[in-house]
């Protein structure tokens, strides 16, 4: 069997960084929990990429990856034909990484793991209202109030700054010495 060393390098490099960020995003939180899969998923990888050499290797990476947890989630709930994305997302509202940091892509789903996210109940919030909206006729000048109003007050504020910048003269100051008389 090739090694994946002899294989070429930079889209190997590839593959293993976007094992790396599909892990991270599944909230992986321990480094050497990560390598450990990302050596297992290359190593799957290659020995698909023998059976198949014109997949690149960031493919087949990502179809391993999927495939190994989709068939974690299998477990779970063995009766499903698919996993689907709200199992997807019940692994994450569980708070799977947190409560379980290393249980994911394990042999076993821990037993209280799996009673989590059979719990869970993912749904789209909030459900969808059907609203009636009676259409009316547009009148401009009501649609141009809120702008009058707007210019109203707009030049009602500059007319106080202007009018607090300017202090008022009194009437019996003599003019400035340089004015003529």
């Amino acid at each position: 069997m090739k090694r994946i060393d002899d294989q070429n390098d930079s889209e190997w490099h590839e593959a293993c960084l976007r094992v790396r960020s599909y892990l991270r995003a599944m909230r992986v939180t321990s480094e050497a929990q990560r390598e450990e899969i990302v050596l297992h998923i290359l190593a799957r990888a290659a020995r698909r990429q023998i059976e198949n050499p014109g997949l690149r290797p960031v493919v087949l990476a990502m179809q391993e990856i999927r495939a190994a947890t989709a068939q974690w989630l299998k477990q779970i709930e063995p009766s499903r034909e698919q996993v689907t994305a709200v199992d997807y997302l019940a692994l994450l509202a569980v708070n799977t990484a947190e409560r379980w940091p290393a249980a994911f892509l394990t042999e076993e789903v821990p037993g209280d793991l799996q009673q989590s996210i059979r719990k869970s109940n993912v749904s789209a919030v909030p459900e969808l209202r059907v609203s009636s909206m009676v259409p009316e006729p547009f009148d401009p000048l009501l649609a141009a109030l809120p702008l009058r109003n707007a210019l109203a007050r707009l030049a009602g504020s500059l007319a106080l700054q202007i009018s607090r910048k300017t202090a008022a003269v009194p009437a019996k100051t003599p003019p400035p010495a340089h004015w003529p008389q």
